[in-house]
């Protein structure tokens, strides 16, 4: 990867952690957990 194709790639990865930190914000551990096996099943629903 370029010099620049890095520089892009952390700038992603700063903003995509700092997205998750907001979204997830005050949600309880267990709700997320619950809320990540629902997505994966709607996904595999739409998979399979």
């Amino acid at each position: 990867m370029t010099p620049a194709g890095e520089a892009i790639m952390n700038k992603v990865a700063e903003i995509d952690e700092s997205m998750l930190l907001q979204m997830t914000a005050g949600i309880d551990k267990q709700d997320l957990a619950k809320f990540a096996a629902v997505a994966d099943a709607m996904t595999d629903n739409l998979t399979n």
